[in-house]
């Protein structure tokens, strides 16, 4: 076979097929760590059983056995996790738990993310006086103490969505005043983190040659923005997005811990918390379930976040 044969051959032969390691490399790396991919599927589990849980059970989380009232009885084949002081099933109770303490984590997190995200992007790509009055205010309001101006936000937020909600209307559960007042409480006051880091982000992005690139073509700034700069700004904003819900699921437990959660017959993993304080002793079981779930999501969060954070990095790779 001739030397010119044998180079066509080589020309026209077909590529390996490119591999989803190869098209998603942030994908792969997060693959690979095995801790990372745990906590995903725990996130993924948590998440199934505070939807599905309660369906598949059947069990009112509400509705009180008279016979096993002031009695709580330990874990047994009917009540797995046992009951509390009011005869009610725990484990349904702690599913309604999940349901709400996700709720709120994954609402104020949203709420955090719109704001941090849009206040840090102002300041970042407008600069000037802008950048200056909105980090002074960002400064100032990093100097008051976070559960302070959550538990003010809650006293005064609560009365006014109460006034304004009909006592007649039946609302669903995560739409109640209750819950509303702590999705703002926390959304309000968790994005000042979120928007240094977007504003950060994007004065980083903004340097790079393919932003000088589109202007030189004439592109918009709102163009550029929109599809250039905030897109590559993504990455280490969905990590910090992903760690601020297991912060927002701990500060909604000292809430309800301390009697500004929501109101009973509700629960959240908090308030079931502060409800098994009392008999500890006698009942240690009230006590150690809430615990549990609350560690168990709050390290499966965290470390999902890191694997997040290390599979966007590209020094990951090397």
């Amino acid at each position: 076979m001739s030397s010119t044969a044998l180079s066509a051959e080589t020309v026209t032969a077909p590529l390996p097929p490119e591999t989803w390691r190869k098209r998603y490399p942030a994908l792969a790396r997060f693959s690979r760590s095995g801790v990372s991919v745990v906590s995903l599927l725990v996130i993924l589990l948590i998440l199934g059983t505070a939807i599905f849980g309660p369906m598949i059970q059947g069990i009112d989380p509400t509705a009180s056995d008279e016979a096993l009232m002031g009695m709580p009885e330990l874990p047994s084949l009917a009540h797995p996790a046992g009951t509390d002081f009011l005869g009610r099933d725990l484990l349904s109770r702690l599913m309604l738990g999940a349901r709400i303490s996700l709720a709120v984590g994954f609402v104020s997190m949203a709420i955090n993310l719109m704001i941090g995200v849009g206040i840090g992007t102002i300041a970042g790509w407008v600069g000037g006086k802008v950048d200056t009055v909105l980090m002074r205010i960002v400064d100032a309001l990093y100097s008051i103490p976070l559960l302070l101006i959550v538990i003010l936000l809650q006293v005064f937020v609560k009365p006014l969505i109460d006034a304004r909600v009909p006592p007649d209307v039946e609302l669903p559960i995560l739409l109640t005043p209750d819950l509303i007042s702590v999705y703002l409480a926390l959304g309000l006051s968790n994005w000042l983190t979120m928007a240094r880091l977007a504003r950060s982000e994007v004065i980083n992005q903004s340097k790079k040659d393919y932003v000088a690139a589109c202007e030189s073509l004439g592109t918009s700034q709102a163009r550029i923005l929109i599809r250039h700069v905030l897109p590559n700004c993504m990455a280490p904003l969905l990590v910090a997005a992903t760690l601020a819900i297991p912060e927002a699921i701990f500060v909604e437990a000292f809430l309800a811990f301390i009697g500004l959660g929501i109101s009973p017959p509700l629960a959240s993993w908090g308030s079931l918390a502060s409800d098994a304080v009392q008999s500890m002793n006698s009942s240690p079981h009230l006590l150690i379930f809430p615990s549990i779930a609350i560690s168990v999501t709050m390290l499966a969060f965290n470390l999902f976040g890191d694997g997040l954070r290390d599979a966007f990095d590209p020094r990951g790779s090397r």
